[in-house]
C-alpha cells in the first residue's frame, strides 16, 4: 500500500491520483512563485478571501460556499 495522505481517513482513497495531485502542486507552486516575485498581481478574488478570513474570530472554521 502507498504512503498515507494527510487528512484522509484510514482506508479511504484520495479522489485524485498521485499524478494529478503532483501536476496541481506544480502549477500552484509556479503560480505562487510568480506572485511572490511580483511577476503577476494578486487576483482580486484572493484579496477578498484573505480580507474575509482576517475578519473571522480566531478558531472560527467556516467553509466558503460557492
Amino acid at each position: 500500500m502507498g504512503e498515507s495522505v494527510p487528512g484522509l481517513k484510514k482506508g479511504a482513497r484520495p479522489a485524485l491520483s498521485r499524478t494529478v495531485q503532483a501536476q496541481i502542486g506544480h502549477r500552484l507552486r509556479h503560480f505562487y512563485d510568480s506572485l511572490a516575485l511580483g511577476e503577476s498581481p494578486v487576483p482580486d478574488r484572493f484579496i477578498e478571501i484573505i480580507n474575509r478570513l482576517d475578519e473571522l474570530p480566531m478558531g472560527c472554521e467556516r467553509r466558503e460556499q460557492h
